[in-house]
């Protein structure tokens, strides 16, 4: 059998079991006929898994630590927080001189709204040659149809005025027979010399009447006013031209202005963002470890002006020996002890390292959350590491099995007697043993304290362990 050297005597127990085996000499003195009781506390042999309990030593960090860079060289005006300072991502810590980044922003804003001024004045110089586009097109309309107006005209004048000429034409005839006809009455007595000259009247206005029906004819074959109509058309189309021409420029100048605009966007955007970076913003949430400088001094953006470490998730660091990594893996949920707190957390392993350091340990970080605050930067912790040795076993206190010699055993209790049953030692730790024995089961009655007192056979008095 297997012999190992451990500490087998309880303090406690064994003071009690000399006491009482003291007062039960004394009986047997007094009275030989009585037999001596042993006080034993005794418990059942259970089944189950032997786990053995590793400690790794580790650290508690932060796992979020940022320096705050300046983001331009000058003075500081105005410091905002102080160390320990608790801030949120986006917080102004502190402000530098920044008279000519609002001078810029100032003297953009002026050029952005000069801009906007010129587009609206593009828009409304566009609106007048839509306007204007839309009173060529009424105005070569009108001339068409006046085109057309005298060209229907002219064409009824002729038909009118062939028509009037004929008609003068006839009227000169009539008038010539009557006159004739009247100077022959005349010669011969049979009218008078005012129809004569009545006739004769007639005549001269019949001559008179065909010329101007011969003139009428000359008008109206002339192309004047379709001439001028024409003319008119001509001139319409030029003034729609121009007018399509104007707002194509008009078109030119909103574009034109509207560029401008744009441009003038990005161009405040960036003295804005030169003004932004003028402030110095906290670019983690956290907590304030330290301030490197103080009103006046002038910062650059070559040194941290401070650094902020997040508190609110902690990483746990521990440096694992090469038979030790099989135990973890990523995403594992382990046990990790905080000392100083007295508290046990649940972590989750976050990095294992494919790459020993010089000691031959692999890093293995895992994450900690800490909303509370409690677990500091530096911190030392332990992370608890239980591995199964031994599975489906049967398992009872160390201190319950007894090495002497080439002999291990322990005592089993039947009928108020101790037993001595002889067991192998599969795996021994600290607290509990795996072992195994002939007639032994996880109902198993076994003494756990004051055992090294008994012999086989020996009768027990079975004692409660105090509260």
């Amino acid at each position: 059998m297997k012999k190992r050297n451990r500490n087998l005597v309880i303090t406690a127990a064994l003071s009690f079991a000399i006491a009482l085996s003291g007062c039960s000499s004394k009986d047997a003195a007094g009275d030989a006929k009585v037999e001596k009781e042993t006080p034993v506390q005794v418990e059942n042999i259970t089944k189950g898994n032997l786990t053995v309990k590793n400690e790794i030593i580790a650290k508690a960090m932060s796992d979020s630590s940022v320096d705050v860079m300046p983001k331009m060289i000058g003075e500081i005006t105005e410091i905002n927080v102080k160390k320990g300072d608790k801030v949120k991502k986006g917080q102004v810590l502190a402000v530098l001189d920044n008279t000519d980044q609002q001078l810029a922003v100032q003297m953009q804003q002026t050029a952005g709204r000069n801009a906007q001024s010129q587009y609206e004045q593009a828009l409304v110089s566009k609106k007048q040659a839509e306007t204007a586009i839309s009173n060529a097109k009424l105005a070569l309309k009108n001339a068409e149809l006046n085109l057309q107006k005298a060209k229907d005209g002219q064409a009824t004048g002729i038909d009118n005025s062939d028509f009037g000429l004929e008609q003068a034409q006839i009227s000169l005839q009539d008038a010539q027979v009557n006159y004739d006809r009247m100077k022959a009455l005349f010669d011969s007595g049979a009218a008078s010399k005012q129809q004569v000259e009545q006739a004769k009247t007639a005549l001269d206005q019949a001559k008179i009447g065909l010329e101007q029906a011969k003139l009428q004819k000359s008008n109206a074959e002339k192309q004047t006013d379709i001439e001028l109509a024409e003319q008119g058309v001509k001139q319409a189309k030029v003034g729609l031209t121009n007018a399509q021409q104007q707002l194509e420029l008009a078109n030119v100048s909103v574009k034109q202005a509207q560029v401008g605009i744009d441009s003038n966007k990005l161009q405040v955007q960036q003295a804005q963002l030169q003004l932004d970076d003028s402030k110095i913003v906290a670019t983690a949430a956290g907590e304030i470890t330290d301030i490197n400088h103080v009103v006046g001094d002038v910062v650059s953006n070559s040194a941290p002006f401070t650094t902020i470490v997040d508190l609110n998730k902690m990483v746990v660091e521990a440096k694992i020996s090469a038979n030790q990594l099989p135990a973890f893996k990523n995403g594992q949920k382990i046990q990790v002890e905080i000392p100083s707190l007295n508290e046990t957390l649940t972590a989750t392993v976050s990095y294992i390292s494919n790459m020993a350091d010089e000691g031959g340990f692999y890093l293995m970080e895992a994450t900690l959350p800490n909303k509370d605050g409690k677990i500091k930067h530096g911190m030392i912790a332990k992370v608890i590491n239980e591995s199964t040795v031994v599975q489906d076993s049967l398992i009872v206190p160390t201190n319950a099995v007894i090495e002497k010699g080439d002999e291990t055993y322990i005592y089993v209790v039947k009928d108020g007697v101790a037993v001595q049953t002889d067991v192998t030692i599969i795996r021994a730790q600290t607290d509990f043993t795996a072992i195994e024995g002939e007639g032994l089961s996880e109902s198993t009655v076994i003494v756990s304290k004051g055992q090294n007192t008994l012999s086989d056979g020996n009768k027990v008095k079975i004692i409660e362990e105090e509260e």
